[in-house]
């Protein structure tokens, strides 16, 4: 087994079945990706499970905010910010730039792949120590931190919880070359 010491998370976070769903949306995105596999950064993954990703009330690359903008249609690649009432595309390809296509990516996909992006970015922390309750901002933005979870005896093992959304810490793994996980069992607000 290669040493610790010289693993990155990129490599590390496939080895975990529990977490592949919020593994596979990483690799999607060629910076956060490249992120992960630096030596030369630090970053703590705030993993949601696979369950987690289950109970969620829409997909992750989806926001209220673009169904409230642009209705139902908000990822079709008919809808575009000019037109958010235009047809779906009867185009046979998604991707396809044919005329009946309006680009050769769409608005709707550009806007779910952002989300998405916005999504893990909001589980990602640019550091590696990271105290009982030390605010730090993830990588989209947000202002997190830990504590011990309220309704536990207090002792060595009792659960930590992913502030203010108060999300149970499932494990915290060993350290890697440029980080750690922390496998969490719901998923963080997305700003």
């Amino acid at each position: 087994m290669p040493d610790s010491s010289t693993v990155p998370l990129s490599d590390m976070l496939g080895t975990y079945r529990s977490i592949s769903s919020f593994f596979a949306i990483c690799r999607l995105d060629p910076t956060v990706a490249a992120l992960l596999a630096s030596q030369s950064s630090s970053t703590t993954v705030l993993a949601p499970r696979n369950s987690a990703f289950d109970r969620m009330p829409r997909k992750p690359w989806e926001d209220a905010r673009d169904y409230a903008t642009y209705g139902p249609n908000a990822y079709d690649s008919s809808c575009n910010p000019d037109s958010s009432k235009q047809q779906p595309s009867t185009s046979s390809s998604p991707n396809s730039n044919s005329p009946s296509s309006p680009a050769s990516e769409s608005d709707g996909k550009r806007r779910a792949d952002a989300n998405l992006v916005r999504f893990v970015k909001a589980h990602l922390i640019p550091q590696t120590s990271w105290p009982r309750g030390a605010r730090v901002a993830t990588l989209a933005g947000r202002q997190v931190w830990w504590d011990w979870a309220p309704d536990t005896d207090a002792h060595e093992d009792r659960p930590r919880v992913i502030m203010p959304d108060g999300v149970r810490v499932q494990s915290v793994t060993s350290p890697v070359a440029n980080g750690q996980v922390w496998i969490l069992d719901d998923v963080l607000q997305v700003p």
